[in-house]
């Protein structure tokens, strides 16, 4: 569930377990543990709403913030 800040109201977002790759490693958002993939999720959740992963690259920690 991510918040909409367009249409003023928190969207449910359903997305899989499947993440972009290149050449075998992952290229979207990673953390300090390989294993974790809470933050790979949001990512893909935030790409979906926002109509791609091109869409995400003006985002801020703050603007995140406000989605979850």
């Amino acid at each position: 569930r991510l918040y909409n800040e367009a249409k003023d109201c928190f969207m449910y977002v359903i997305v899989d377990d499947l993440v972009p790759a290149r050449n075998g490693a992952m290229i979207c958002v990673t953390g300090n543990c390989p294993t974790e993939i809470a933050c790979i999720l949001i990512e893909k959740a935030m790409a979906k709403l926002f109509g791609g992963y091109d869409q995400l690259t003006s985002f801020n920690g703050a603007e995140l913030i406000k989605l979850i």
